[in-house]
């Protein structure tokens, strides 16, 4: 069995055949994972990838040896990554929720901001004013 009819397997077996998905797993592009599927040989570094992403054994990928459960032993790294990848997505989303809160905390706080929800001015000098005579008184 040839190694592109190999790669196509195993992107049937753990990406369910979606090339965009198995690039994505494996860092490099959708057309590379595409032409690895049907003729071209992929370099060296992505068969070390694979090997070491999906620990699948190199006499499977290079090798005469047809499929079988050992090569094909469900690998533990791929949980591990898709968990990473949701934990790093939901890193992301609470930064800019924070980022936001502290935005909104700072305008709050900003002494600029002279809107209905700043805290009143106790230094206010009320528009009312008393008459001298009244505001002097001898004691």
């Amino acid at each position: 069995m040839s190694i592109n009819k190999k790669i196509n397997e195993i992107a049937l077996k753990y990406f369910d055949g979606n090339n965009v998905k198995f690039a994505d797993f494996m860092q490099t592009s959708e057309a590379n994972i595409r032409n690895y599927r049907k003729k071209v040989v992929p370099k060296l570094d992505f068969i070390i990838m694979l090997r070491k992403k999906l620990e699948i054994s190199y006499e499977y990928v290079l090798g005469d040896v047809e499929t079988n459960s050992e090569a094909f032993a469900e690998p533990k790294s791929i949980y591990h990554t898709k968990k990473d990848i949701e934990i790093n997505e939901l890193k992301e989303k609470i930064n800019v929720l924070q980022s936001k809160i502290i935005d909104l905390q700072d305008r709050l706080i900003s002494p600029k901001d002279k809107s209905p929800t700043s805290p009143p001015d106790n230094t206010h000098v009320s528009s009312r004013t008393v008459p001298r005579e009244l505001s002097t008184k001898s004691t």
